[in-house]
Order: structure tokens, then sequence, then C-alpha cells
């Protein structure tokens, strides 16, 4: 025979184990979490990179890891994934003879004109200005 469930005790529980997760995400627990949220930005194949994908390995809801992200960094994560792309191109703009386009989509960007747009935005200048500005001296590898 089964006992009737008390409503509020339910309820209780359940917001006591939502404010734990929350805890542990914030105070001393913030920094191992954005930490390792972090690590994936940084170690993520680009073409995986995404809230949903990070999310999942973290264990936490999208909603939920963009949030604490937010509220711990100061910094929306969208930002952190567009930096980390960007980021990877710079690397290719300097390093190899690649075409801009192929450059961006090698990074996450399908939209060669949002990419640039992007690009713009964070560093001030085109991707072919960057590459004609950091290439002088520099020996290219076809990579």
């Amino acid at each position: 025979m089964h006992k009737p469930v008390d409503e509020e005790a339910l309820k209780s529980v359940i917001h006591q184990a939502q404010k734990e997760k929350l805890q542990a995400c914030s105070s001393s627990g913030a920094n191992v979490f954005i930490e390792r949220v972090n690590r994936l930005i940084r170690n993520a194949p680009l073409s995986q990179l995404s809230l949903e994908w990070v999310a999942e390995r973290m264990g936490v809801h999208p909603t939920t890891l963009s949030k604490q992200y937010s509220l711990q960094t100061r910094e929306l994560f969208v930002d952190a994934v567009v930096s980390r792309k960007l980021e990877e191109a710079c690397k290719f703009l300097i390093e190899s003879e690649k075409k801009i386009h192929e450059i961006g989509r090698k990074v996450g960007y399908e939209n060669i004109q949002f990419f640039g747009k992007q690009f713009k935005k964070k560093y001030g200048m085109t991707p072919l200005e960057y590459r004609r500005k950091h290439q002088q001296g520099t020996i290219l590898t076809k990579g």
C-alpha cells in the first residue's frame, strides 16, 4: 500500500535539489564549473562547439549553463564561443595561405559575410587586413 504524497514536502525537496545544483555552480563551485566550461570551449572541435554540446558534457540544461556562465563571468556564453572561433581564424590567417572563405568555414561560419562582420567587430579590421598586417615576415604553411 502506498502512502499519499505530501505535495508540499515534495515541492520542498525539489526546490532544495534545484537550489543545491545552482549553488554547485556558484560560490566556491563556480570556479570549478567555469573552469570546466572554459576548458571545453578551448578544446572542443570547432565543428561541434555549441551551447548544447557543452551543456550535455557538463550535465546541465543549456539554459542553466548559459545563465550560470553569464552570472559568473559577466560574459555571454555565445561571446566566449565567438572569441574561440575568431582566435582560431587568426591563427589560420597568419599561418596559412587558405582563402578567407575557407578559414571562415573551417572555424564554423557558413555565412562568410557574417564571419567578416564578427571578425571586424572584434578586431577592428577585416580578415584580409588582419592577414596583411600580421603576415609580414612570417613563413606560411599550406595547412
